[in-house]
């Protein structure tokens, strides 16, 4: 799919759709606990489906109504997994490091495997940490598909988490379902906000581990009850709009928490910090253009705000700095070489020094630019480019829908002129 981007001015309202990273932890939840579990607000984009497809494939029963997933489950200790089971994560590296932990207390062989970009992203972690456990695992040279077999019983868990916090999610979730005491370790634990988010869902479902500054988690021997929620919105897709109303127009975003746990809330520091005009509000957040000036962001901990920072960053004048590029190589694509690469073809200089993204604002021109099959490139160039001096081409865009399907149709209710 190919989309053609016109200089546009932004004005609107928009719905921010609920957070695919809140949805598929509770999903996963939600296949452990004993009865029956309710998720509202729920936004179907492609890795919800995908998680979805991977809990009925374990036993579960999914109802699908209207924006409400029902969730009907035996529980753990009553699942019957069969030798051979394969799931299929889709592009969903979250469901790829959260669901192989989960399988690995299964006494079964199962195979975690994905498709298209999943396939070429590093599951090394997952091996590394299963075998130390006495878990039987294998890769394909340290990328999916994963073979594990169970089961995992160790009580004291040590584990390195330098690399995604994603497993560390999986193994929280898996063991807070076996109703005893298990004690994690965690060595260099990145993306602390994501784990926020765990331990929130957790505690939501009777289990409240313990956090001791992220480095140790003590899950005691509770019970892991259904769950119910009303999912959040989604900062990581609001930071789009966001940075769409600061450069080239207003925008209001709807729906969103100012008090979650979600790391990319901090969005707004950033477009404040450049030069935005932001007013929140209980449920809402407005943001204007104004003149923008350079900035300084560190996304070690948030690195999703990587690309829409960039879109912000080309249009600030001056030389704009984001830390924490050493975690952008194992996404949907190497996002740092994405983002110098496509925006070298608007006109914009980026430079990839050591741990850092360094960019030189400018004024875009037009183009053909790719997508590098990831959806939050896709949002980075759609929203850069609104304000480009002659239209841009954006070519696989399709991939959008990984996170938000109606990505292009609200960006064109809110006034961008997109064909």
């Amino acid at each position: 799919m190919e989309k053609l981007i016109r200089p546009s001015a932004i004005s609107g309202i928009v719905k921010v759709p609920s957070s695919k990273s809140v949805v598929q932890r509770a999903i996963a939840i939600a296949l452990l606990a004993n009865g029956r579990s309710v998720i509202s607000n729920v936004s179907f984009c492609d890795d919800v489906l995908n998680a979805i497809k991977i809990i009925r494939s374990l036993g579960a029963a999914v109802q699908i109504s209207d924006e409400t997933i029902i969730i009907e489950s035996c529980g753990f200790r009553n699942m019957k997994i069969e030798e051979g089971t394969v799931i299929n994560c889709g592009e969903s590296a979250l469901s790829l490091q959260m669901f192989s932990a989960i399988t690995a207390l299964f006494d079964k062989k199962i195979s975690v495997t994905g498709k298209k970009t999943l396939l070429n992203r590093s599951a090394g972690n997952i091996e590394q940490s299963l075998k130390k456990l006495g878990v039987f695992c294998s890769t394909d040279n340290g990328f999916p598909p994963v073979i594990i077999k169970g089961s995992l019983i160790q009580e004291k868990i040590q584990i390195d988490a330098s690399s995604t916090s994603q497993f560390l999610t999986g193994l929280l979730i898996a063991l807070s379902a076996t109703g005893k005491e298990h004690k994690i370790t965690v060595q260099n634990l990145t993306s602390k906000p994501y784990i926020d988010i765990t331990l929130e869902l957790l505690k939501n479902a009777g289990v409240n581990v313990i956090n001791n500054n992220y480095s140790e988690f003590f899950i005691p021997a509770s019970e892991l009850q259904p769950i119910s929620i009303t999912a959040e919105s989604d900062w990581s897709g609001a930071a789009f709009f966001a940075v769409a109303g600061a450069i080239c127009g207003k925008v209001e975003l709807t729906g969103l928490d100012i008090n979650s746990v979600q790391g990319d809330k901090i969005i707004l520091k950033y477009i404040e910090k450049a030069g935005a005009i932001v007013t929140v509000f209980e449920n809402s957040v407005i943001i204007e253009k104004n003149l923008l000036k350079s900035f300084e962001a560190d996304c070690t901990d948030t690195p999703d705000l990587f690309p829409p920072l960039a879109a912000l960053a080309v249009h600030c004048e001056g030389t704009s700095i984001i830390h924490g590029v050493n975690r952008l190589a194992n996404k949907e694509s190497d996002r740092a070489e994405a983002l110098q690469n496509e925006f070298s073809k608007l006109g914009i200089d980026i430079i990839i020094e050591k741990n850092k993204l360094i960019i030189q604002g400018g004024r875009i021109i037009g183009n053909t630019v790719f997508s590098h099959n990831d959806h939050r490139i896709v949002m980075a160039l759609a929203v850069a480019s609104l304000k480009s001096e002659s239209p841009v081409c954006l070519t696989s865009a399709e991939c959008v829908d990984k996170s938000w399907p109606g990505f292009f149709e609200m960006l064109s209710s809110s006034g961008g002129k997109i064909s």
